[in-house]
């Protein structure tokens, strides 16, 4: 489904609403029951991506996953520094490493902070 999102052109935006919504709702069902990290979880910060599409499907799950969990969403927090490469065919981890190296950065508005 993350590959339709990203890279199927065929799909229709509003199919695509869709899947997003599908996924945003598994990944927040599997926070909240199967690993047990709502409590601890403040914010959903997205990374920013690599390149720019119509619908940016990062942006679009953190809403959603930040909606389904009552959290808030703080898409300013990771900003992206350096331009890089996608990743999806890099397999070796010391390149992908090398290429994120200095691509980010976040100041600690966050440290410390409990939800509860």
């Amino acid at each position: 489904m993350v590959y339709d999102l990203k890279y199927n052109n065929s799909i229709s935006n509003q199919d695509k609403i869709q899947l997003v919504e599908n996924l945003a709702f598994t990944a927040a069902n599997f926070l909240k029951n199967e690993i047990l990290v709502t409590p601890y979880i403040w914010v959903i910060a997205p990374v920013p991506s690599s390149k720019d599409r119509e619908l940016q499907p990062v942006y679009l799950l953190a809403d959603k996953i930040a909606y389904f969990l009552n959290r808030k969403i703080d898409g300013e927090y990771i900003k992206k520094i350096k331009n890089t490469n996608e990743l999806k065919s890099i397999e070796v981890l010391e390149e992908r490493q090398k290429i994120l190296d200095g691509a980010f950065i976040c100041d600690k508005r966050y440290k410390g902070k409990k939800y509860f």
